[in-house]
């Protein structure tokens, strides 16, 4: 019973063992090893006798092969490695009353060949088996004793080189990154003369001491940040927008599996994965680098850096890991990159207040039994009771539309009492947007300026055969074909014009929209856009 707990636990060692070596990854390039050998060379026994006799005592030792190895290796690409051996062996027999020696062999081989390791270093493993071949010179001494009468003996010394080869295997035990023991089996080819062969089975058992930088399995070869300025109000977006791009290049020499997990500072709700990415081995690929980004981006008060952490996990059987960073550049909670079609991200339709002003107003016409269409009619009470809110229009000094805005949240609006184009544009949509009423962005950039400048429209949800009802003239309205397959009017509003009326914002709007977009043909020609949300 004692004897199967010790191998139960001597188990358990050799598996927690191989776990370490697992983590360690694959073994180091070069080392430096010993090994003590058998060499079968002169196919003899190897044997003690002791002889007694009435007049005399003998003992005599017959060796076959005994010696030992100090070898070098190196990695010469992937899983073969370039090896070098210098070894001694004796073999012959010697008397040890009194000395004399009956035929001693010395054979002292240096030899260079090729080690490959059998298995992938993808495998969580701490064997490795590996086979080897090579060749080189095999110098050889014997010395062989005669007597040729009871007071003389002739002792013939013989000295030559001769060139051989191997072929064998054997198996490596990685004890520590550092560290392993060695068993190795080769076949030596030395001469064919079957008079004087040294021809034979060698075995041996060592260690041998490692060094040098591990092979990587993937490197980094470049990261390009594609979002190099954040603006918070888009965190939503970034969620499915990669961030950045890492280049991976695949150097394990076998196909691995990378994924990449990301986290910008301060700012990200958790890491964010990209999911494993196959790589082939030799080959690069770009990795995207998404952030899980959260609400708490929108606290920026004024534009700030920020460092965005990157771990770049690979896998293949064992994992390793690297780290590296990319700086952005965190703009504050108004700013805006002047693209229209990230204008919709200010509006802010849920926002309490926002929709307490709204509800109030909603209410104030629900008794009012004419024929004005409900979208039509809410929308120009909203107008009104923005009137009577004093809000004047405060324009920007003139910004290129290719460079950063300031956009208010409608709350902040309502609180300045104050905005440009882009901030009354967010009000007015925003508050229409919580009665349930669509609107789109009328974007123009004048070709002939280097400013542009935005108005809006919303769908009063009147069928283009009762457009009469809104006005007699068509040209104040715009008739659109929606998703829905169904076309309704729309109605163009000049926001700016927040302290004028209704009707005023109205008939501006209709008419820049008529004057750019169709007769200077500014929405075939691209320079007027309508941005749906």
């Amino acid at each position: 019973m004692r004897s199967v707990k010790i191998v139960m636990t001597f188990t358990s060692y050799l598996l927690l063992l191989n776990a370490e070596i697992t983590a360690q990854g694959i073994s180091r390039p070069s080392g430096l090893g010993v090994r003590a050998a058998f060499w079968n060379i002169t196919n003899q026994k190897t044997s003690f006798s002791l002889q007694t006799g009435t007049q005399e005592l003998n003992s005599t030792v017959s060796m076959n092969g005994l010696g030992a190895y100090l070898y070098y290796f190196s990695r010469f690409h992937s899983n073969i490695f370039f090896e070098t051996h210098l070894g001694v062996f004796a073999a012959g027999s010697w008397s040890l009353i009194d000395g004399d020696a009956n035929g001693v062999s010395l054979i002292i081989p240096l030899l260079f060949g090729l080690r490959w390791d059998l298995l992938p270093g993808k495998l969580p493993t701490s064997f490795q088996p590996y086979l080897t071949i090579g060749g080189g010179p095999y110098w050889n001494t014997e010395i062989t004793g005669r007597s040729k009468n009871a007071v003389q003996n002739e002792v013939l010394v013989e000295t030559g080189i001769r060139l051989g080869w191997y072929a064998g295997g054997g198996m490596n035990l990685t004890l520590a990154s550092w560290f392993a023991l060695n068993f190795d089996v080769k076949h030596h080819f030395i001469n064919y003369e079957m008079e004087d062969d040294f021809s034979g089975l060698e075995t041996s058992l060592g260690f041998v001491v490692m060094w040098g930088a591990k092979k990587e399995m993937f490197r980094i070869l470049d990261v390009r940040v594609i979002v190099q300025d954040l603006y918070p109000a888009y965190y939503q977006f970034y969620n499915t927008y990669p961030i950045a791009l890492v280049t991976v290049k695949n150097t394990a020499g076998y196909d691995i599996e990378v994924n990449l997990r990301s986290k910008l500072q301060g700012f990200s709700v958790r890491p964010k994965n990209s999911g494993y990415f196959k790589i082939r081995k030799n080959r690069s690929r770009d990795i995207p680098v998404y952030s899980l980004l959260g609400s708490n981006l929108l606290r920026v008060a004024s534009r700030r850096s920020a460092v965005l952490d990157i771990e770049v996990e690979g896998k293949a059987g064992h994992k390793a890991s690297k780290t590296t960073s990319a700086q952005l550049t965190v703009h504050s909670r108004n700013a805006w990159d002047g693209s229209i079609d990230k204008l919709v991200v200010f509006l802010t339709p849920e926002d309490r207040e926002i929709r307490n002003f709204t509800r109030s107003i909603s209410r104030s016409i629900a008794g009012d039994s004419s024929r004005v269409p409900q979208n039509f009619k809410l929308a120009k009470s909203i107008f009104t009771a923005l009137l009577q809110q004093d809000l004047r229009y405060h324009p920007d000094p003139n910004i290129p539309f290719y460079m950063d805005d300031r956009v208010q949240f409608a709350r902040e609006t309502l609180e300045k009492g104050s905005g440009d184009c882009d901030d009354l544009v967010i009000l007015y949509a925003t508050l229409l947007e919580s009665v349930g009423i669509q609107t789109a962005f009328i974007e123009v950039k004048y070709p002939e300026k280097s400013i542009a400048h935005v108005y809006m429209m919303f769908d009063t949800g009147v069928p283009p055969s009762e457009g009469y009802r809104l006005a007699q003239n068509d040209k104040r309205y715009v008739i659109r074909l929606r998703e829905s397959e169904r076309s309704t009017v729309w109605i163009p509003v000049e926001a700016t014009m927040i302290d004028r009326s209704f009707e005023d914002a109205w008939r501006s709007a209709a008419m820049a929209y008529l004057q750019e977009g169709k007769l200077r043909n500014g929405l075939a020609d691209g320079w007027v856009r309508i941005i749906d949300h």
